[in-house]
């Protein structure tokens, strides 16, 4: 299969694995920007009770900190609170809430913050869109994510069994296997969002969501074309789903960590977060 994709990996584990480290940081902010996944086993940090979440029964809880369903296609996502408190103690409810934070804590700061950094000098808002899948995931297409904004995410399997994904392309590569008639759509819609300067004044793509429908149609008629990777428990990765195609084929206990900047980032080097942009300048390069 001649595609792009990259695979980084690191070990959380490892002595010599350090955060903080330039060579790090810069290999974490390029490879998202690029469309490659960045892998990092045995993720535990130190302090985090991670144990807890085997005693939670399959569900699917909003972001710790909130008391509202999160509602997404086809599925209502409750909140923590009203999808255990009547199952298990107040006491455990709370050490579940305590963990789930010190999570979505802890992968802002050491890992999408670092990205953001490398985006712009000045600090931005981001809006927490986590969600805790503890539902069975099954029969989901080979396909690029579809909503409009921009959006740092990472996910970390808190399963005994393996996440497999089928990957292999970038969305640079799905446009191969567009049809004419596709890839003459295609053109029409980058051309569109190029003459509204690609994204409004608050950091919404233009044309994202189209773009990535289309090319979703061509990658479900080539998932033969996608190989198998399974994530282990406590396995951490790092990717952008509107660049990286991905087929979630099987999986029961996931944290999605999404952090969503709340105003555009000027700088001109966040100009790759920007993804039809991003996609116009890889397809200018060819």
């Amino acid at each position: 299969m001649n595609t792009s994709l990259k695979i980084t990996k690191y070990d959380f584990s490892k002595s010599g694995f350090d955060w903080n480290s330039i060579s790090f940081k810069t290999s974490l902010a390029k490879n998202y920007l690029s469309g490659n996944i960045i892998l990092v086993k045995n993720f535990r940090p130190k302090g985090i009770d991670l144990s807890i979440f085997d005693e939670l029964d399959p569900f699917e809880y909003a972001p710790a900190g909130s008391n509202n369903p999160v509602k997404k296609p086809n599925r209502e996502c409750k909140s923590l609170h009203q999808a255990i408190i009547n199952t298990y103690s107040e006491d455990f409810l709370h050490r579940v809430q305590r963990a789930m934070i010190s999570l979505e804590l802890y992968a802002f700061n050491n890992i999408m913050k670092p990205i953001s950094e490398f985006l712009s000098e000045k600090e931005h808002e981001y809006s927490n869109c986590t969600t805790w899948r503890f539902c069975e995931t099954v029969g989901e297409n080979y396909h690029l994510d579809v909503y409009s904004g921009s959006t740092l995410r990472c996910f970390l399997n808190l399963s005994d069994k393996s996440r497999v994904w089928g990957v292999g392309h970038r969305s640079p590569d799905a446009v191969n296997l567009l049809n004419i008639e596709e890839l003459k759509l295609l053109l029409a819609m980058l051309d569109n969002a190029k003459e509204k300067d690609f994204e409004n004044s608050i950091g919404i793509n233009y044309q994202q969501s189209e773009i990535n429908s289309l090319l979703s149609k061509a990658l479900m008629r080539n998932s033969a074309l996608n190989h198998e990777i399974c994530f282990d428990k406590y396995d951490l990765w790092i990717a952008d789903g509107r660049k990286v195609a991905h087929e979630p084929k099987y999986g029961n206990k996931l944290a999605a960590f999404d952090f969503r900047p709340t105003s555009k980032i000027l700088d001109a080097r966040a100009s790759d977060f920007y993804y039809p942009r991003w996609l116009y300048k890889e397809l200018s390069n060819r």
